[in-house]
C-alpha cells in the first residue's frame, strides 16, 4: 500500500501538479506589441465549474466557438500597451484604443484614444444637414481602473473608480443646434478578490487543448453608469430619445479572469448572470502571448479609405498595385465579404449589398501576404 501511495505522488505531481502564481511587476516588459488569436464562446455553450476550491483545475476545451478574431496590442508614447474595441454613445458606434500602463502598482487602464466618426441623422429627424459627431479624441479617465494591482496573489483584493468623459458635436436644425458641444460621462466602479490559484488550458488556433497554464482567478464585479450633458447642462430628454442614450443607465458585469504571469490578456476572460458568479454565459480565451517585439512582421501600416461611414462603395487611399485581394469581416471575426482588387492609383471595393449597418474590418493583401486593416463603418438608410 505505501508503494501504491508513493508510486500516485510520482505519478500524478508532475502532470498535475500546482503552484501557487504571484503576479509582480517584475513579470511585465516596459512595453507589448504583437497579435493574439481571441475565441468567443457560442451563447449554448458548455462551460466547466469555476470552482473557487484551491487549487483550481479548469477546461475550458468543453467550450465551444462562435467566432475567432485577431486581436492587435499597440505601443504608445506614454502606456505599455494598448487595444482596440468598439464604443458605443446611444445607438451609434466608433473604435477607441484603451490604452494601459503597467507599473510598480499594478495594471492599470489609463485613457482612450477615440476615432473620430459623423453619423447623418435625416432617418431619424429628416433635417438633410443633421448629424451627430463623435471627436477624435484622447479621453483620460479621472482615476486610473486598475485590472491587477501588484503583488497579486491569493487572497488579495482591490478597487478602483473614476469617469471618462467622451465628447461630441451635435447638429439639428429643429432644435437650433449648430455643432453644439456635449460629452459622455461614464462612472466606472470596480471591485477585484484573487479567489484562487490553479491551473487551465484552453484551444489553441488549431482548435486543439493547449497544454495546463498555471494562472491566477481573479473575481471581478464591474459597474457602470453613464450620464450625458449638452450646452453645459444635462441632456434633454427629447435628444436622449434621439440618439438612443438613456440617461443614468447603469449596467453591472460579473467576471472572472485567469491570469498568466507576466501577460495582460486572460488565458480565460468569463461573464456571468449572476453575483454568486454560478452561471456563465459567454468567455473569451486567448492563448497567444503579447511580447515586446517591434512589431507583426506580416502587418503594414494602415491606410486610409472613404467615405467613412460608407453605403455601398469605399474607395483605398493606396499606391498603385499595393494590394491584390482583400477581406470584409464583421466584429466578432466573420467573413462577410472578399475578393480581388484591380490595379489602380485608388482601388474601389463595393460593399455588399446584404451587409447591415455596422462596424466592420476591411483586410487589405499584398501579393507577399502582407496586410493592413483599417475599421469603418456601414451606414444606410433605413
Amino acid at each position: 500500500m505505501r508503494f501504491l501511495a508513493v508510486l500516485f505522488f510520482c505519478v500524478c505531481i508532475p502532470a498535475f501538479g500546482h503552484c501557487q502564481v504571484v503576479l509582480s511587476s517584475g513579470d511585465y516588459p516596459a512595453t507589448l506589441t504583437g497579435v493574439d488569436t481571441q475565441h468567443v464562446t457560442t451563447a449554448a455553450s458548455l462551460f466547466p465549474a469555476f470552482s473557487t476550491s484551491t487549487p483550481g483545475l479548469w477546461d475550458m476545451t468543453l467550450a465551444s466557438d462562435s467566432a475567432t478574431a485577431m486581436i492587435k496590442a499597440y505601443t504608445t508614447s506614454s502606456t505599455t500597451f494598448g487595444t482596440s474595441q468598439p464604443l458605443r454613445i446611444g445607438s451609434y458606434e466608433t473604435m477607441a484604443q484603451s490604452n494601459f500602463l503597467i507599473n510598480s502598482s499594478g495594471l492599470n487602464l489609463i485613457d482612450l484614444d477615440v476615432d473620430s466618426a459623423r453619423f447623418d441623422l435625416f432617418p431619424v429627424t429628416a433635417g438633410g444637414a443633421d448629424t451627430f459627431y463623435i471627436l477624435g479624441q484622447t479621453a483620460l479617465y479621472s482615476s486610473p481602473i486598475a485590472d491587477i494591482t501588484f503583488p497579486a496573489s491569493s487572497s488579495s483584493s482591490w478597487s478602483s473608480s473614476g469617469f471618462i468623459d467622451i465628447a461630441f458635436e451635435l447638429s439639428v436644425a429643429t432644435f437650433f443646434y449648430l455643432h453644439e458641444p456635449g460629452y459622455l460621462r461614464t462612472y466606472t466602479n470596480k471591485n477585484n478578490v484573487v479567489t484562487n490559484w490553479g491551473k487551465m488550458r484552453v484551444r489553441d488556433m488549431s482548435g486543439a487543448p493547449s497544454p495546463y497554464i498555471d494562472v491566477l482567478q481573479v473575481q471581478t464585479s464591474t459597474i457602470t453608469t453613464d450620464s450625458a450633458f449638452l450646452s453645459g447642462g444635462p441632456m434633454p430628454g427629447h435628444i436622449q430619445l434621439l440618439l438612443g442614450i438613456t440617461q443614468g443607465k447603469s449596467d453591472t458585469v460579473y467576471s472572472q479572469s485567469y491570469y498568466r504571469k507576466g501577460e495582460v490578456t486572460p488565458l480565460a476572460y468569463v461573464e456571468f448572470t449572476d453575483a454568486t458568479f454560478s452561471h456563465a454565459i459567454r468567455a473569451k480565451t486567448h492563448v497567444q502571448r503579447l511580447t515586446n517585439s517591434a512589431s507583426d512582421p506580416k502587418s503594414i501600416l494602415p491606410v486610409s479609405l472613404y467615405p467613412n461611414p460608407a453605403s455601398d462603395v469605399i474607395e483605398v487611399d493606396a499606391a498603385a498595385g499595393i494590394f491584390t485581394g482583400y477581406e470584409i469581416k464583421d466584429m466578432a471575426g466573420k467573413s462577410v465579404q472578399h475578393g480581388n482588387i484591380r490595379l489602380s492609383t485608388h482601388p474601389h471595393i463595393a460593399i455588399n449589398a446584404t451587409l447591415g449597418n455596422g462596424l466592420y474590418q476591411l483586410h487589405l493583401i499584398t501579393a507577399s501576404g502582407q496586410t493592413s486593416t483599417t475599421t469603418f463603418q456601414v451606414q444606410r438608410a433605413q
